[in-house]
């Protein structure tokens, strides 16, 4: 069966068919022009789709297509599916917008994958459903989606035989392997090259040529470069807010998106004081001004050489933008502001987006920054303005370490920063990000971090991640030159950052961030404790036991409430 047959039959081409036989010859014709974009021998009722290869593993080869349809029209339907966990896929979003703009009709799938965990069945089912009908169709993903994308591809190849794209952070990075099982994939920013694309393959062109589209050809890959990088944010389109024209995955089903479902799934814990509040996550820059070892951010700015990567928007865009957002949506009473470092927004125009949110929406926020770049002048002016939460990633103390993140700051600087937040007196208290399970420390490294936030003032909030070396970055290839990354497909793929190891010193590290006592905590970090919990036998059944036993142990034995602050942590030392 030809692409072409496949699209035909199962109603792609809806809204373009034409009776007469010239245009039947037409198109046939733009579907020679289109060989290569899709796989035909992989199309089809399951014939000719090419198994799952292991991931990590290198696949088999692909034939190569003959004949795919071509698509006579201007515009046409584009399936955008997002495998984040989340559901505010800014970027998927703001391409949704910008294929409207240019006539095309969309639809977003939010498949919410989960790291480690396969889509069932019967989400594979529904997702594939709903692509029929499209003319093409685009996955985003990130590393610890990888298996998910492959599967939903293989999926998808079964029922819809149009071009199936790639694009994300780990397609940018690793465009051959992405290839293997993606017909199109987007190196680099997305909304030029995907409107671009669609319009190609609507007047049945290949898009070859455009700019950060890799494709694979008879004489092997077709390499596009870098994707076109967006000089002005305001330029972009809003962000495509739905709920019309969007589906969530609640389960095993696929739910057409509604108000209540849009609440339902925005909807978490406050940080502090154990709210639930329905939040939306807004970006004021893209990019990164800095080059942390472990972060995509370094990756992508070298790859776009010396051109300016980190962008602002102007604080009249952000502040429309959640206005209109606020009222179509009135139930979202809390802003994250998504940006890597709020605080590295010069100084005049934090004062003008102050001005503005104070005047025209004066909800209550969420900021980032690291120590480096926190400002108290800055500080002021955000909490003035309705900052309730910082968040300041320190990562590490230990020196060794932060020479490993590209991350050096003094603990004078620490100390300074830390006291100064602990004065501002927002209304929860500050976040401090912690990387754990780096095979590079030493358990005194582990300890000089413990005892570090033990000294921090309380009360406080600890977000503590496992280190994941992200294929692309500066630390993925340190690790895979030590021999640190044997087996990628359980320490990337399926490993989530969110789950540190259990283990007797993570452990503490956790407490440390709750109410519990700091000299019961100083006392349970020293030796003959150690000794007792931190011994072989000791971290084997940490590591086999149900993470949930420990948790356990803490609540009852060390009687903590884990979202609420007791009354007097203010002055335990």
């Amino acid at each position: 069966m030809t692409v072409y047959d496949c699209i035909v039959r199962g109603g792609v081409q809806e809204g373009r068919k034409r009776e007469d036989d010239d245009g039947r010859a037409g198109r046939r014709g733009a579907g020679r022009r289109l060989a290569g974009l899709c796989d035909a021998a992989r199309c089809g009722d399951g014939g000719g789709v090419a198994e799952a290869s292991s991931v990590g593993a290198p696949p088999p080869p692909r034939p190569v297509a003959h004949e795919v349809a071509g698509f006579g029209g201007a515009s046409m339907k584009v399936t955008l599916i997002s495998l984040d966990q989340m559901i505010i896929s800014s970027g998927v979003r703001t391409i949704s917008s910008g294929l409207r703009e240019r006539g095309h009709a969309t639809e977003i799938l939010f498949a919410r994958a989960v790291t480690g965990r396969p889509l069932s069945e019967k989400v594979l089912e529904a997702l594939t459903t709903r692509c029929a009908g499209s003319g093409l169709v685009g996955l985003s993903l990130m590393s610890n989606a990888y298996p998910q994308a492959v599967a939903l591809t293989q999926a998808l190849r079964r029922r819809v035989c149009v071009p199936i794209v790639w694009g994300g952070v780990h397609p940018t990075f690793r465009p051959e392997e992405s290839l293997a099982h993606a017909d199109i994939v987007c190196v680099g920013e997305g909304e030029t090259a995907m409107c671009d694309l669609a319009d190609a393959v609507a007047r049945g062109d290949t898009g070859q040529g455009i700019a950060g589209l890799w494709t694979r050809g008879k004489d092997g890959i077709v390499r596009g470069g870098v994707a076109s990088l967006a000089e002005s944010l305001d330029a972009l389109p809003a962000a495509d807010l739905g709920p019309e024209g969007h589906a969530i995955r609640d389960g095993d089903a696929l739910l057409d998106m509604t108000p209540a479902l849009f609440e339902k799934f925005l909807t978490k814990r406050d940080a502090g004081g154990g709210r639930f509040v329905a939040e939306y996550y807004v970006s004021t820059s893209r990019g990164c001004p800095f080059r942390c070892a472990y972060c995509a951010s370094s990756t992508i700015k070298a790859l776009y050489g010396g051109r300016r990567f980190f962008r602002l928007r102007s604080p009249v865009k952000v502040v429309e933008e959640v206005v209109a957002l606020t009222g179509r949506f009135p139930f979202i009473r809390w802003i994250y502001f998504a940006d890597d470092d709020l605080f590295a927004t010069p100084i005049s125009r934090l004062e003008e987006f102050t001005r503005l949110w104070r005047e025209r929406v004066g909800l209550p926020f969420y900021a980032t920054t690291a120590p480096w770049s926190y400002d108290e002048t800055k500080a002021a002016l955000l909490r003035d303005a309705g900052l309730e939460i910082l968040n300041i990633g320190i990562q590490s103390v230990s020196e060794r370490s932060a020479r490993l993140y590209r991350r050096p700051t003094s603990r004078e600087t620490l100390a300074r920063v830390t006291a100064s937040v602990a004065r501002l007196g927002l209304r929860q208290p500050p976040v401090y990000d912690f990387i754990l399970d780096n095979p590079y420390e030493t358990d005194a490294d582990r300890l000089e971090n413990l005892d570090f936030i033990l000294s921090l003032p309380r009360p406080l909030r600890l977000q503590l991640f496992s280190l994941v070396a992200f294929p692309g970055t500066e630390l993925y290839d340190r690790m895979k030159a030590d021999g640190l990354l044997a087996d990628e497909a359980a320490m990337i793929y399926s490993k989530s950052y969110s789950y540190p190891a259990p283990d007797y010193i993570n452990m503490l590290t956790f407490l440390a961030g709750t109410s519990v006592s700091r000299g019961l905590l100083r006392a349970l970090r020293t030796r003959p404790f150690l000794w007792l919990f931190h011994n072989r036998a000791a971290r084997w059944a940490f590591r086999v036991a149900p993470y949930g036993f420990f948790v356990a142990v803490v609540r009852r034995g060390l009687n903590f409430r884990f979202w609420r602050w007791n009354a007097d942590a203010k002055g335990d030392a």
